[in-house]
């Protein structure tokens, strides 16, 4: 028989994926990670360094994708790979080592953990 707690993590909660979604309807393209201040990264969804809507948007999906099906952050990994390819997306902090590669996937993929209640409790 499965362990019911260790079934429960990296499930998804609804208020998570709504939180989310919200900000999915409100993609801020970015050249630079300070061209966004303070409370503006609650209301849209930004990847410094992504300037196109539609590499915003597959990046936006592929961390839905680990909020609602509970990605690992190698599937995460292999997903940006696949669309950093696709867009022919160079430039991006981080690219041209592993080291670099997985620090910067690893930053886009903690949007995941992303809550507003959270957030303003300060947990």
């Amino acid at each position: 028989m499965a362990d019911p707690i260790a079934a429960s993590f990296r499930k998804p909660f609804a208020e998570q994926q709504a939180a989310f979604r919200l900000r999915l309807g409100n993609l801020i393209p970015t050249h630079a990670w300070d061209d966004i201040r303070h409370n503006a990264h609650d209301r849209g969804f930004m990847v410094a360094g992504a300037a196109k809507a539609d590499l915003l948007a597959d990046l936006g999906a592929a961390v839905d994708k680990a909020i609602s099906e509970g990605t690992t952050l190698e599937e995460f990994r292999r997903d940006f790979r696949s669309i950093v390819a696709k867009h022919g997306w160079h430039g991006w902090t981080g690219e041209g080592t592993e080291a670099g590669e997985a620090w910067r996937t690893k930053v886009i993929y903690k949007t995941v953990d992303f809550h507003p209640e959270l957030s303003r409790l300060g947990a």
